[in-house]
């Protein structure tokens, strides 16, 4: 069974799930999110989750700061649930079919695929 990626809005903050592929290219590592289309990089493995962790918390960050969280998503085809807090990504399938890069790194001979839980507490002022 797949695991979607969903994020969860609370009261305290953002909780996320996602699925991360982690790949080499051109002597650096790669760990992407398909469903968010954002990368971060290292010349090793630790390096490029290092690099991701940073760049999903200033993401998080700067799309509740500018309040354009809900409309990012949405314009990456997630949907939201009827519990209006839970965005849920499209399928691998889905996300392949309408982004070329991500099509690549599938084909790609290897690439490991981890999901990384992401909690962080943000103010929605």
């Amino acid at each position: 069974m797949e695991v979607n990626n969903h994020i969860r809005i609370t009261e305290k903050g953002i909780e996320a799930s996602l699925e991360v592929y982690i790949f080499a290219n051109d002597g650096c590592e790669i760990a992407y999110s398909p469903a968010l289309d954002i990368f971060g990089y290292g010349k090793t493995v630790k390096e490029a989750k290092d690099s991701f962790s940073i760049v999903i918390k200033d993401f998080f960050e700067s799309c509740i700061r500018r309040k354009t969280l809900d409309e990012y998503l949405l314009s990456k085809h997630w949907t939201r649930k009827k519990e209006e807090s839970l965005f849920v990504s499209p399928q691998v399938i889905a996300m392949a079919k309408s982004n070329d890069k991500f099509r690549n790194i599938l084909s790609a001979p290897q690439f490991t695929k981890r999901t990384i839980p992401y909690k962080h507490s943000l103010s929605y002022c």
